[in-house]
């Protein structure tokens, strides 16, 4: 390799394409991130293949689909693992204690666990305090978890010796709410409601009675999170940009789930779905060089590409065997416009979806008490006009490529009708 490399993987869990401004969002300002994502070569189409989190990191570290056994293959090192033996310094932070207690994290050189109140998830009745015997959010943007968060990530970046292998995952919108009231209050205009005050909703299923300001509350209460997460996550990006490594680093951002805010009648996660709200990514790689900046692409990608890619930057040989994830490189060069026909979700064993350029199909249940439904994309970009009835013809086909990639255990699907993959205008 001619120049020393080195690897950052920034992770905000909970965070919601919708309110990006690099994903079309015009009402939420977030300076930090839609600069970034002008310097980067952005996925407009990046999923969660599921959304429990060690499967997702499986997908992260071992390049492995959710649809896999869930046994790792022996001659499959992770990520970490790789960049270890390569001699990179690997560094692990996180305020999730499940990251931090997953077994490939047990490799990296460093581990830094941040202190938490409550490591389990808020449910309803459970609301989520971030500091002890809180029940407001933060009078000030320094009290706030974002903060100590990106604070003990700017000091890691001033200690760690190049090369180094950096990832930062945080709950980010499944924890704590406590951004000042203020940023959440500058949303609502002034025949809105105010936003609720509280520091965690709950995880709950909304009724038919629903009371839509109370849906337009919890909206601005989210958006004013995703202000403060913005702005906490510049500070650092500024410290970044001066730091003499910039010149030779790969960031890569990205959001492993999204978060339900009441688009299919539910708010956090009660029932597991595998809608856009849940599995739609936000995920943009900012490489030193600017390769494929600022363009990005439509193709489907699965945290199994993650791996692949960074390896195959990196100069390190990529495993021969096929594993279902792909190196993204070539589409941000322009080489090729697609890595894969079809996307697999699953997130149980009645769970199931399948993905391609111009559908989506969710299936949902077992036997006679199964229902699918069939979205249009990528115009319905949140599953929002169900088209089973106006297409059945597409809905069985799809739905007899989900049988094949179940039967075999397989996600890599090719040779797809036509009528599965293109796009109708």
């Amino acid at each position: 390799m001619a120049e020393m490399r080195n690897v950052i993987c920034v992770v905000i869990d909970g965070l919601q394409p919708a309110f990006l401004g690099a994903y079309g969002n015009t009402w939420i300002a977030t300076p930090a991130l839609d600069r970034l994502a002008s310097e980067s070569f952005v996925c407009d189409t990046a999923l969660a293949d599921t959304l429990d989190l060690a499967r997702i990191y499986r997908g992260f570290w071992h390049g492995l689909p959710a649809i896999w056994p869930d046994a790792e293959p022996a001659d499959s090192p992770s990520l970490i693992d790789r960049a270890a033996q390569a001699g990179w310094h690997t560094a692990l932070l996180t305020d999730d204690r499940q990251v931090a207690e997953l077994p490939a994290a047990a490799n990296f050189s460093q581990r830094t666990l941040l202190a938490v109140d409550d490591p389990s998830r808020p449910g309803p009745s459970r609301p989520g305090p971030s500091r002890p015997g809180a029940s407001q959010p933060a009078a000030e943007v320094d009290e706030t978890a974002a903060v100590r968060f990106m604070a003990e990530a700017s000091r890691l970046l001033n200690e760690v010796r190049q090369p180094f292998f950096l990832w930062m995952h945080t709950r980010g919108l499944f924890g704590p709410w406590d951004a000042p009231y203020a940023l959440r209050a500058q949303y609502a205009d002034e025949e809105d409601p105010p936003p609720p005050a509280w520091l965690t909703p709950d995880w709950r299923e909304l009724g038919a009675d629903l009371d839509p300001d109370e849906l337009l509350g919890l909206m601005h209460a989210y958006a004013g999170q995703v202000s403060l997460w913005d702005e906490c996550l510049g500070t650092w990006l500024e410290q970044f940009r001066s730091h003499p490594a910039a010149r030779n680093t790969l960031v890569v951002f990205l959001s492993p789930r999204g978060y339900p805010l009441g688009e299919h009648r539910q708010v956090g996660r009660i029932v597991p779905d595998l809608y856009g709200e849940s599995v739609q990514l936000a995920w943009w790689w900012r490489f030193p060089d600017g390769l494929g900046a600022p363009a990005r692409t439509p193709a489907l990608v699965l945290p199994a590409d993650l791996s692949p890619t960074i390896s195959e930057w990196l100069d390190w040989p990529v495993a021969a065997r096929p594993t279902g994830g792909h190196s993204l490189l070539p589409l941000a060069r322009w080489e090729q416009f697609a890595v894969r026909e079809a996307a697999v979700l699953t997130t149980g064993p009645d769970q199931w979806a399948l993905r391609t350029p111009a559908w989506h199909l969710v299936a949902s249940g077992a036997g006679d008490a199964q229902s699918v439904e069939l979205y249009a994309k990528p115009g319905d970009r949140y599953e929002v006009n169900d088209v089973f009835i106006r297409a059945p013809e597409i809905a069985a086909g799809l739905a007899q490529e989900l049988q094949r990639a179940r039967s075999t255990a397989t996600a890599e699907l090719s040779g797809l009708e036509p009528a599965l993959v293109t796009v109708v205008d």
